[in-house]
Formats: structure tokens, C-alpha cells, sequence
């Protein structure tokens, strides 16, 4: 029967069981009913706000017969749990828990976290559904830029449809580079990574990049045609990028020290397994020679003077500015790790990339309002693409930079600005698939900028990655 004087409901379930939830489960004389749960609930959380005494607010813990949860009283419990949960997080707990007892009942042990390699909590550990979200989103994006380009491939035979087409499977291989850096990761934070993911994701990416490399050289010297060394040296560059990301997978690979580097003296030596310094300078040497080289070949094909040469020289600048970008990402990752990261760093390395990408824009704006030639509109749109994936990159950057030694409020809006670049790329793609009805012009940038867009998608799943690895 209820005993309702002290107002906590003790009925019996009829097997030895005793209910002490305040209002009962409503097993007894009544059915049952989810609003009475709620405000049960709700009441007790407000006796702790009121310091009522703690026995008559305690969470119920009884069983049924041979220690089984009671099932009447398990709704109500879960959502105690998640009511007490929500209140932790949205007020100070010193304006609702006052002492160490009533702390406890913030349930924060119910909260998975995460362990660094020190072995001391790092941070909330990631949902293993959300993880595996992430790892697909690059796969996925790749698959996009992949049939895309061979869906292409597979229409009329015209130069425009051979460059769009080979551009947009040329994509793939920074697609599939992107995953192995989000898989590198991933898989420390879920505590699922060893040293052959430390292998073979990496050697996986460089694998994807030499093909798009030596697939660019072959399309390059097939044959003598304007549109082979246009698609051939843009798969080059393309393959350049692919590297440079690989190498952000490889410098990834201590990523978790990152917390440990942190609770060490500023400057004050790396930690325990952290890249050597040998290491760190042949990481960072990747972008670096990528990024010249990309340069070099771009200006001898400006001094051809001819078409092919201008368009394929001006994609070519915009692709050896995202390595440009990646060297900025690269040395934030592995001087982070090592402990070397400065103040100084802080804003230098965000500045470079967002150099990188205004370049990029207004580079290409430059091109599109230089002339009225209709060969100016594919380079002139593909650079404007490009310089959206250096502000892509920006995000991450960004990121690292803000909440080294630090607490930034705002860090899970910066994966925002991918999705934003992203979105920016498909509506002007959009717009120049309508303008390519009109004038065939129109049809590879039109084309190239949804592979573009995958892109910059598929860096929305990194920096997503980035911003809970480093959370604390």
C-alpha cells in the first residue's frame, strides 16, 4: 500500500518489491501515466534546488525479485538523469548544487569520456554512430566526384566533357586522402587505433596521390591536344594536393598528444612519443616542395602564352595555393604535438591561409574581367572554387590556433565556414549550369565546381573531427 505522510510513495509491485520514487511508478491503483513520470521527476530535481532532504529526493534504486530493474521505474530514472543532466549544463553548478553531496546527483559519471595516451581524461569520448558519420562523409564525397566524372566521361566526345570529366575523378584521390586523415583520427579518439592504422592509412593517401600524379603525366603526353595538357597538368596539381593532405594524415598519426603536449611548460620539450624533430621538418617539407613545384610548373605554362597554357597555368596557381594552405595546417599539427606551438604562430599560420584563398578569389575575379574571351571562364570560376577550399582549410587552422592553451566558446560554429564554402560552391554551380545552356563556355567550370563542393563538404567532416579531438 502508499504510505504518503512523508510525501515519498512506497507501493509494493507484488513480488518483494518496494517502490521510494516520489509519486510512485503508479503500479498500485492506477495506470500509469508519462506526465506523472515527468513531474515526479521534475519535483525532486526542485527539492534539490531547495534543499529539501536527501532521502526523500534520492534517485530510486530498488529491484524486482532477483535483482532485475524495476521496468515501472526505469522511464522515470532515465529521465531524472537527462532532466538533472540538462540543468547541469545550462546553470553554474555552484546556483543549483551547493556541497559536495549534491554534486553527485549531477550523474556526471554517467558521461563517457575519453582517454588520452597519459592516461588522464581528454575530453567526451565521440559517438561511436557520429564516428563512423565521419569516416563515411569522405568516402561518399569521393564516390560523388568519382561517377561524376566518369558519368561526364561517358557522354558526347568533346574537349570540354574529356576535361571536366578527368578533373572531377582527378578529385577523388583528395577525397580519399581526407578520409584516411579523418580515419587517422577517428580511430585514436575511439581508442581503435594501432600501429598499422599509423601505416597504412597514411601510405594509403600518398598511394592515391602518386596515381593522380602519374595519371595527370600520362594525360599530359598523350597526345599533342590542348585538352590533354589541360586535364594533365590540372590531375598534377590535383595529385600535389592529395599529397599534401596525406602528409596532415601522417602528421596526425600523434595527434592525442596534442592534450598531453598542453599540460606541459610552454616550450618546455615534447612528450613522450611525440615526432622527432627529423620527423617534423620532412612533414612539413611535403606541402613545402608541392607548393613550389605546383608554382613552377604553373608559371613556365603562363609563359607558353597560348590557351592551354593559360588555363592550365591559372588552376594551377589556384591548386599550389591550397598546398600553400596545407602548409599551415601541417605545421600547426606536428608543432603542437611537439610542444613548440607559439603565440606567435597563433595568428600567422590562420593569416597565411586566409591569404591563400583571397589570392585565389581575386585572382580569379581578375581573370574573368581581364577579357571577354570565353577561354577565361573556366580558369577564372575554378580559382574562385579553390580559393573557397583555402577558407575550407581556414577552419581548421583557425581552430587549432584558438584553443591551444585556451578556451574558445565558439569553436563548434568553425565547422560551419566548410559547410558555408561548400554551399557557396554548388549555387554557383548551379548558376553557371544554367548559363552553360547558353554558351558552352560555361560547362567545365560548371562541372568542376560541384567536384569542388564535395570537397569542401569533405572538410566539414575533418574540422568536425578536430573540434572533438580537441575539446577538452
Amino acid at each position: 500500500m502508499g504510505h504518503q505522510g512523508d510525501g515519498v510513495d512506497r507501493r509494493s509491485h507484488g513480488s518483494g518489491h518496494t517502490c521510494y520514487r516520489m509519486g510512485g511508478c503508479g503500479s498500485v491503483g492506477r495506470k500509469p501515466v508519462g506526465h506523472a513520470l515527468l513531474l515526479g521527476n521534475f519535483g525532486r530535481m526542485m527539492a534539490v534546488r531547495l534543499e529539501l532532504p536527501f532521502d526523500a529526493r534520492r534517485p530510486a534504486k530498488s529491484t524486482v525479485g532477483g535483482g532485475h530493474p524495476c521496468r515501472r521505474c526505469q522511464p522515470a530514472s532515465w529521465l531524472w538523469r537527462a532532466l538533472t543532466s540538462i540543468v547541469r549544463e545550462r546553470l553554474p553548478a555552484p546556483a543549483l548544487f551547493r556541497g559536495q553531496d549534491r554534486r553527485k546527483l549531477a550523474l556526471n559519471a554517467d558521461r563517457p569520456r575519453c582517454r588520452s595516451r597519459t592516461g588522464s581524461p581528454s575530453g567526451y569520448a565521440m559517438n561511436r554512430t557520429i564516428s563512423v558519420i565521419f569516416r563515411v562523409i569522405p568516402l561518399i564525397m569521393g564516390a560523388v566526384c568519382l561517377s561524376f566524372g566518369l558519368y561526364i566521361l561517358a557522354g558526347p566526345d568533346d574537349a570540354n566533357r574529356f576535361v571536366a570529366g578527368h578533373v572531377n575523378v582527378g578529385l577523388t584521390a583528395i577525397c580519399y586522402a581526407l578520409f584516411t586523415t579523418a580515419a587517422t583520427i577517428i580511430r585514436q579518439l575511439i581508442n581503435r587505433y594501432g600501429r598499422v592504422w599509423a601505416i597504412i592509412l597514411p601510405l594509403s593517401g600518398y598511394v592515391a596521390a602518386a596515381a593522380a600524379i602519374l595519371w595527370g603525366i600520362v594525360l599530359a603526353n598523350r597526345d599533342n591536344t590542348a585538352e590533354n595538357l589541360t586535364a594533365g597538368f590540372v590531375v598534377i596539381g590535383i595529385g600535389f594536393v592529395a599529397a599534401c593532405v596525406s602528409t596532415v594524415a601522417a602528421a596526425s598519426t600523434k595527434f592525442t598528444l596534442i592534450q598531453s603536449a598542453q599540460l606541459l611548460e610552454p616550450q618546455g620539450g615534447p612528450p613522450e612519443g611525440a615526432h622527432s624533430r627529423a620527423v617534423g621538418a620532412v612533414l612539413l617539407a611535403v606541402p613545402v616542395v608541392s607548393a613550389v613545384v605546383g608554382f613552377s610548373l604553373a608559371i613556365g605554362l603562363l609563359v607558353r602564352g597560348d590557351t592551354p597554357g593559360f588555363v592550365a597555368g591559372h588552376v594551377l596557381i589556384g591548386l599550389s595555393a591550397i598546398c600553400t594552405a596545407l602548409i599551415a595546417l601541417v605545421a600547426s599539427i606536428v608543432r603542437q604535438v611537439r610542444n613548440e606551438f607559439s603565440d606567435g604562430e597563433r595568428s600567422a599560420w590562420p593569416w597565411l591561409v586566409a591569404a591563400a584563398g583571397t589570392i585565389n578569389v581575386l585572382l580569379g575575379l581578375f581573370v574573368l574581367f581581364i577579357s571577354h574571351e570565353p577561354y577565361r571562364l573556366a580558369p577564372g570560376c575554378v580559382l574562385i572554387g579553390l580559393g573557397l577550399i583555402c577558407f575550407s582549410i581556414l577552419s581548421k587552422v583557425l581552430l587549432l590556433a584558438l584553443v591551444w592553451r585556451r578556451t574558445f566558446a565558439l569553436a563548434n560554429r568553425i565547422p560551419l565556414m566548410p559547410i558555408g564554402t561548400a554551399l557557396t560552391c554548388l549555387f554557383f554551380a548551379a548558376f553557371l549550369f544554367e548559363a552553360a545552356g547558353t554558351d558552352p563556355a560555361f560547362f567545365v567550370p560548371a562541372h568542376v565546381l560541384v567536384g569542388l563542393g564535395a570537397v569542401c563538404f569533405t572538410l566539414f567532416s575533418i574540422v568536425s573531427i578536430l573540434e572533438a579531438g580537441t575539446s577538452e
